[in-house]
């Protein structure tokens, strides 16, 4: 994460979003379910730290409850028009050992998108900004799926959303990582 614009300062902005991925990234992979809980109970506390009430959305996912974490700036009530900005926290990795600590994928997401959720405590706008942080991405948007769901069911409308991920990759060169491709099956699978 570079800051040109202030000449080698770094802004707070800056130290905060580094301890979020270090501090998510030193996880592990975060597939599982004790993994992600932490992630979300992370998440949590830094939401309450800047002024933020959040709301641990459960769902059930292969036997188990998995919660998305989100704050908004106003309410979410039927008939309710808002704009979802996410970002995931699990991770996943391919080959042995696995290499997914999630830094790129994605704790850039949820760095960035918790310094823009602190930007709008207090702040309202004509449709409620709903900041959401996702479980379960890589195995099928499982997350996001069980919230659209229950927008729907609550007659909440999301009119637009904006997905922050991969935003961080350190080799800009080498986007495409062919050795977690290949371990996947890809092409081949898709």
């Amino acid at each position: 994460i570079q800051c040109d614009a202030l000449a080698g300062q770094q802004p707070p902005a800056h130290g905060r979003m580094i301890e979020t991925i270090e501090l998510l990234t030193s996880l592990g992979e975060r597939v599982g379910h004790s993994t992600q809980a932490a992630a979300a109970e992370m998440i949590e506390a830094k939401l309450v730290e800047v002024g933020f009430t959040p709301w641990l959305h459960h769902y059930e996912y292969e036997s188990q409850t998995w919660s998305n974490v989100v704050v908004a700036n106003g309410p979410l009530v039927t008939g309710s028009e808002c704009v979802v900005i996410m970002a995931h926290y699990d991770s996943i990795g391919w080959g042995d050992p696995p290499r997914a600590p999630g830094a790129d994928d994605d704790g850039s997401g949820v760095a960035v998108l918790l310094e823009l959720a602190g930007r709008f405590v207090g702040t309202r706008t004509d449709r409620t900004v709903v900041f959401c942080f996702f479980s379960n991405e890589e195995v099928g948007l499982r997350g996001s799926r069980a919230f659209v769901q229950w927008a729907d069911a609550e007659g909440v409308r999301i009119a637009s959303a904006i997905n922050v991920d991969i935003v961080g990759y350190s080799s800009p060169p080498q986007v495409l990582d062919w050795a977690a491709v290949r371990a996947q099956g890809w092409p081949r699978a898709k």
